[in-house]
């Protein structure tokens, strides 16, 4: 099997892409479990946290599958790289709307100081539970599309976040991330994601993080929220009535035919 890929990265959070646009014959998007751990294998494969198709299906759509071939729902660093793609090789009009497991998504572009970003619409979140109430760091339960477990942490436990998620079940079905405050709107984070473990980055987490930091009063609704992860910066903006909007930029890394 002879696949043209893209390999993309925003803030460290690496996937492959496959370009399915404008093509008549219906899209490759029904993956193989097999294949997506395969390629996404650091070692004998390409490697990357996960797997993204584009297609065009009333306007623009991602499907995005996890590195052990599990199917995601949306990818706020995904849709960056989406963004970007579309932007440089098919020079779409901005703003424009990506359709994803978990509803339409609205993206912009973003200029400023001649650097380029892009800005995604997440939707609405909701924080739906707390987990470990009585312990001196429990677990804010958000929903932003898909589910996290976000923790407010010490500098020590910060770097246990793999050790945290097994409090709350390990990844199944959640994301899970560990915070600290290192600044005012400026926040430090480290997440395990399902279905992949240990990344670099996550947006959707970073989103869950800054609305969970702004519902306990840590930072401000309606100001940008400096949000460091260990392979980049964003920036979350938050409201009271839940929409975030996630801000950064992305790159390609390279590209050509995995043969498999």
């Amino acid at each position: 099997m002879c696949v043209k890929i893209v390999k993309m990265q925003a803030s460290g959070n690496d996937y492959i892409y496959l370009d399915r646009t404008g093509e008549r014959s219906a899209p490759l998007v029904a993956l193989s479990a097999d294949w997506i751990k395969r390629a996404c294998d650091r070692h004998f494969g390409i490697g990357a946290d996960g797997v993204v198709v584009i297609t065009q299906e009333d306007g623009y759509r991602m499907y995005m599958y996890n590195a052990d071939g599990s199917v995601g729902r949306i990818c706020g660093n995904a849709l960056r790289s989406i963004a970007y793609l579309l932007d440089v090789r098919h020079r779409v009009a901005f703003p424009l709307t990506i359709n994803t497991d978990a509803g339409k998504v609205h993206v912009d572009r973003v200029v400023d100081h001649g650097k380029t970003r892009y800005s995604v619409e997440m939707g609405v979140a909701k924080l739906i539970g707390i987990v470990d109430r009585e312990s001196l760091y429990p677990f804010y339960m958000v929903d932003v599309g898909n589910r996290h477990a976000v923790c407010l942490a010490d500098a020590g436990m910060l770097s246990s976040v793999t050790d945290r998620a097994r409090i709350v079940g390990g990844y199944d079905g959640l994301n899970v991330e560990t915070y600290q405050m290192i600044g005012k709107q400026t926040l430090s984070m480290q997440v395990c994601e399902y279905g992949t473990g240990r990344t670099l980055a996550c947006g959707s987490g970073a989103c869950a993080v800054a609305y969970a930091a702004c519902s306990i009063g840590i930072c401000t609704y309606g100001l940008p929220i400096n949000m460091r992860m260990e392979g980049g910066v964003v920036d979350v903006i938050c409201h009271k009535d839940g929409t975030v909007r996630l801000i950064g930029d992305a790159h390609i890394v390279f590209e050509g035919e995995y043969v498999d």
